[in-house]
């Protein structure tokens, strides 16, 4: 976990996610109680590092068919507050949410998004990533927000539709929220060009993200 840090660190990230679904459930012959106070060491181990790293490192609730431990942002959030390191977060994983939370995904970050402990948001696809805009935005709880992705070209008119209604969305919600939204959703023709442009990018639409809520606060 330490060295994911510092990999993260090295090639410029922020964030570290960590998922893992098979790797962090329980083992057979270990009770739940045991294996999350195990988890909670290494946790608070990996937070530390990444404090001293500046990274955020993302603790991931998934769903019941991919692991055992931590499905719920409730149970994630237990976590977070019991290592109690500014480092460490936890994230929705829409997909997964969709599948174990009893509130639907747009409650359950207009319940949480205010609190402080969710730092990063995970959607299916593009298509989604306005919604997930809108619960963020409405919760008043960030001066600006960045979306993150890549449409891949296929051989199909599906590819054009989807980047036109994805960054319509995206630039519609900035709009009407009056919330800087940097829109780092690229469009490529295939894997390798959305390797080489992810960082260049990223970065981009971080520095725009910072640069109009500063922007915005001085015109207000």
């Amino acid at each position: 976990m330490e060295r994911l840090v510092e990999l993260c660190a090295l090639m410029g990230g922020r964030y570290l996610v960590h998922g893992s679904p098979k790797q962090r459930s329980v083992p057979a012959g270990e009770s739940a109680a045991a294996a999350r106070e195990r988890a909670v060491e290494c946790l608070a181990a990996a937070a530390r590092h990444a404090e001293a790293n500046a990274v955020t490192y993302c603790l991931e609730p998934l769903s019941t068919r991919e692991t055992d431990f931590v499905n719920t942002v409730v149970q994630a959030v237990e976590i977070v507050e019991q290592v109690g390191s500014p480092a460490l977060r936890t994230m929705i994983d829409c997909s997964a949410a969709g599948q174990v939370e009893a509130e639907p995904v747009a409650a359950l970050m207009t319940r949480w998004m205010p609190t402080g402990h969710i730092t990063h948001v995970q959607v299916p696809g593009a298509l989604e990533v306005p919604v997930a805009l809108q619960a963020m935005a409405e919760s008043d709880s960030f001066d600006a927000l960045i979306a993150l992705g890549c449409i891949i070209r296929g051989e199909t008119y599906h590819f054009e539709l989807v980047a036109n209604e994805s960054g319509a969305g995206v630039t519609r919600l900035s709009l009407d929220y009056q919330i800087p939204i940097a829109n780092a959703i690229i469009t490529t023709e295939n894997m390798e060009q959305a390797i080489a442009r992810q960082s260049d990018k990223g970065t981009d639409a971080a520095r725009v993200a910072v640069e109009m809520a500063n922007l915005l606060d001085e015109l207000s």
